[in-house]
């Protein structure tokens, strides 16, 4: 990301802040009388024109004014103070919304939001709590037929999975008590995000045996060391987005229609794009998928004992991200809390 000086930065927040509220390309004229910018149209012209070329503001064919890029949101979102507190209305609106849900989760999430939604005027999103960091401890292998076996996987919040493989030739009992001790020396004790990552390192040298268990296994580490089978998935606002102008273009309603149905991949989006620390942004092409790239995420997890589920807010990139961001993280730390009692 290029350097900005101050007037450059302050030109560009008042851009971004004119072009949120109004949803119109901002011309030099307009940002001189509505955001008491101090320098002359002609010095906020030649700002613009700098803007535009280090690919912080883009320039629409059918307007003389600018709008932000994904590098300009994205800019313009660092300078932002994730940690600012909401109203005390608000947080007791969010807190009295919420603990009587404590004991339905299900419940809770609906609300949850639906408070997101609301306050934000965006489409809110809550995830269930899921194993994402949930430590394997014991990989079991069983004989079911001469090419069939049976994989058991074991975790420590008391989960397990069962898969049926497929095997290249029968294999005898020992061989199969070999390579689940192999497999066990080599995962055991690690987190399922830490397997996915580097199974295939991690068990490289066991790829020769002669089942291909464990070569299938590696080929596979996305879908065998998933335990998200049961992840639920809550909307709310979904009117809310859909009357936004950036989706009175068909092509862009077209996009948001797909991403909201195609449920798996935008949990999938969430959680990759998800801070397990705290408050995450993307914004537009940073998510790196076509129907997307008119989207911003503003994501959360928040903790029910050792899973984690998230929430999110998805808006247009013209979305208020200081309001998001404080939504969301204290929306976060509440449920947390709320499931803690």
């Amino acid at each position: 990301m290029n350097e900005l000086n101050k007037r450059e930065e302050n030109i560009l927040k008042a851009i971004i802040g004119e072009f949120i509220s109004s949803a119109l390309p901002v011309g030099s004229n307009t940002l001189k009388k509505r955001r008491n910018i101090k320098f002359s149209p002609a010095t906020i012209r030649h700002v613009m024109n700098d803007l535009e070329e280090t690919g912080y503001l883009s320039h629409p064919h059918t307007s003389a004014g600018r709008v932000p890029t994904s590098k300009g949101y994205r800019f313009f979102v660092d300078l932002l103070d994730p940690g600012k507190e909401l109203s005390l209305r608000e947080q007791e609106e969010i807190s009295d919304s919420l603990r009587p849900y404590a004991v339905d989760i299900e419940s809770l999430l609906s609300t949850a939001s639906r408070l997101l939604g609301e306050f934000t005027s965006d489409l809110g999103i809550a995830i269930a709590p899921f194993i994402l960091e949930g430590e394997l401890t014991r990989i079991n292998l069983f004989s079911v037929s001469s090419q069939t076996v049976m994989l058991v996987l074991q975790l420590n919040e008391g989960f397990a999975k069962t898969i049926v493989l497929e095997i290249r030739s029968t294999i005898p009992t020992e061989a199969l008590d070999v390579i689940s001790t192999k497999l066990n020396e080599k995962l055991s004790g690690l987190s399922l995000r830490e397997i996915r990552k580097s199974i295939s390192m991690r068990c490289s040298d066991l790829t020769n045996e002669s089942s291909g268990i464990v070569r299938m296994l590696i080929d596979s580490a996305d879908r065998v060391f998933d335990f998200s089978e049961n992840e639920k998935i809550t909307f709310s606002g979904s009117a809310n987005i859909m009357s936004k102008p950036e989706f009175a273009d068909p092509k862009r309603m077209k996009s948001l229609l797909s991403v909201i149905e195609n449920e798996k991949n935008l949990i999938k989006r969430i959680q990759e794009s998800s801070n397990k620390k705290g408050v995450s942004v993307l914004i537009g092409d940073e998510l790196d998928d076509p129907d997307m790239s008119e989207l911003s995420f503003v994501t959360s997890p928040y903790n029910f004992g050792n899973q984690v589920g998230i929430i999110a807010v998805v808006g247009p990139l013209r979305m208020h991200y200081e309001k998001a961001m404080t939504i969301v993280v204290h929306t976060a730390n509440t449920l947390s809390q709320t499931l803690s009692n």
